[in-house]
C-alpha cells in the first residue's frame, strides 16, 4: 500500500486501501501537494492510479491493455507522464490529469525511455533509459524539450537503476556505483551551468534498484534514498509439532 508519515516517520498514515489486488509502488506527490499518483498491478496489467494526500479512493488514469509505470507530474500539475510499452518498446508517454479518453494520450520519446521528470521550470523533460548498446547494461539520462524536438543525452553513462535520480533547479542529483569490487555508491551532482560533476557523499548501504528509491526536496537541502540494509539471510525454524 501507499503510507504517508512525517519527516521523522512520525504519524503514519494509509493512503490507499487496495488490499491483496497486486502490486502497488512509484509514488509521486502532485506539485501542490493534494495528490499522489501510482502505480497499481491488478490481473497482469500495471496502469497509473491517483489518491487524495488525505487518503480515499483511487481513480484510474491510464486504461491502456499494456504497462503504464513510474507516474510523474508535469509542474502545472495538468499532466502526468508515465512509461509504456504500448508501442511495443519502453517509451515515456502523458496523460491528462483528468484521466485517459480516447486519443488523449501522447507519446514524448521516440528513442525509448523509462522514468521521466519535468525540470522545474517546465521547459525540459528529463528522462532515463537503457544505452543502446547491447553490450553495455548500464543506464542513462536524456532530455527533451516539453514542447517537443531533439532528443538528447546528459549524462551518458549511470551504473545504477532507472529510479536513482531527481533533477533540482541546478541540475540532476543522481546515484552511481564508484567500485565494482567493493559494491560502493555514491549521491553525485551534474551541474546544468558547466555539465560538471561533483561527488557529494557515499551511501551507507546499496541503493533499492527494483523501484523510484530517490528524491530531493523542493528546497534543495535535503535527499531521501532508500537503500538495503542487509541482504538475504537463511533461518532455521524449529518444527515444535
Amino acid at each position: 500500500e501507499i503510507w504517508l508519515a512525517d519527516q521523522d516517520g512520525s504519524n503514519l498514515l494509509q493512503l490507499t486501501q487496495l488490499g491483496k489486488i497486486g502490486a502497488v509502488g512509484s509514488p509521486r506527490w502532485s506539485p501542490n501537494g493534494k495528490a499522489v499518483a501510482f502505480d497499481h498491478e491488478r490481473d497482469g496489467n500495471t496502469d497509473i492510479y491517483v489518491v487524495s494526500s488525505s487518503g480515499g479512493p483511487v481513480r484510474r488514469i491510464t486504461w491502456n491493455p499494456d504497462s503504464e509505470v513510474g507516474p510523474s507530474w508535469s509542474r502545472d500539475g495538468d499532466w502526468i507522464y508515465f512509461a509504456s510499452n504500448r508501442s511495443g518498446r519502453w517509451q515515456v508517454w502523458k496523460v491528462p490529469v483528468t484521466g485517459e479518453e480516447e486519443g488523449s494520450a501522447r507519446q514524448i520519446t521516440q528513442q525509448g525511455g523509462f522514468i521521466s521528470i519535468e525540470s522545474t521550470g517546465g521547459d525540459y523533460l528529463y528522462y532515463s533509459k537503457r544505452r543502446s548498446h547491447e553490450d553495455d547494461p548500464k543506464n542513462a539520462i536524456w532530455r527533451i524539450p516539453v514542447a517537443g524536438g531533439e532528443e538528447k543525452p546528459v549524462i551518458e553513462s549511470i551504473d545504477s537503476s532507472h529510479t536513482n535520480w531527481d533533477v533540482a533547479a541546478e541540475g540532476i542529483y543522481f546515484v552511481d556505483q564508484t567500485s565494482t569490487s567493493e559494491s560502493r555508491w555514491s549521491v553525485n551532482f551534474l551541474s546544468f551551468d558547466d555539465s560538471s560533476v561533483t561527488q557529494l557523499t557515499q551511501l551507507k548501504y546499496m541503493p533499492f534498484l527494483a523501484g523510484p528509491a530517490f528524491s530531493v526536496s523542493s528546497d534543495g537541502r535535503w535527499i531521501l534514498s532508500a537503500q538495503v540494509e542487509s541482504g538475504a539471510d537463511l533461518m532455521l525454524v524449529e518444527n515444535f509439532r
